[in-house]
């Protein structure tokens, strides 16, 4: 399998995932999702501008407390675009 194959399939693995868990009773965000989800569609055939303008991903990430991540993210989608 060719690396974007298996960045797909990771991909299809935390898009199927909530955005949001329950912890102890406690709803929070899931922060694994938040993390890779982003990484994985931006290396696969996925397009990932969609996802960075998604409300949902976006309060799901400033709750997990990734928001900082945001600009690495954008460039991440940027640099593999643009070669």
């Amino acid at each position: 399998m060719k690396i974007a194959g298996v960045h797909y399939t990771l991909a299809e693995y935390f898009a199927a995932q909530a955005w949001w868990t329950s912890n102890g009773g406690v709803t929070v965000a899931n922060v694994r999702k938040c993390d890779e989800l982003p990484w994985h569609r931006t290396l696969s055939a996925y397009e990932s501008k969609e996802l960075l303008a998604d409300p949902n991903f976006l309060e799901a990430k400033a709750a997990a407390g990734l928001i900082e991540d945001l600009p690495e993210d954008f460039a991440h989608l940027l640099r593999t675009r643009t070669g």
